[in-house]
């Protein structure tokens, strides 16, 4: 399965779990994408405010763009 780069827009998230979300992605090169960020609630990582609406992100997709998640 290939790795995809672009940059993106956070549309929305959802919580799954406990420490990860589903993150709605909003890259030029695909449509809308739904992905999941894991351990991205944890308040121990810099990374817990990287995935609010509107931010410009460079997401890095790893799996089939036909797939839903």
């Amino acid at each position: 399965m290939p790795l995809y780069h672009s940059d993106a827009f956070v549309l929305r998230t959802y919580k799954l779990g406990e420490r990860d979300q589903i993150v709605v992605f909003f890259p030029g090169d695909f449509g809308k994408v739904r992905a999941v960020a894991r351990r991205s609630q944890s308040s121990r990582r810099p990374q817990a405010s990287y995935y609010q609406p509107l931010m410009l992100v460079r997401a890095i997709l790893f799996g089939q763009p036909s797939r839903p998640l």
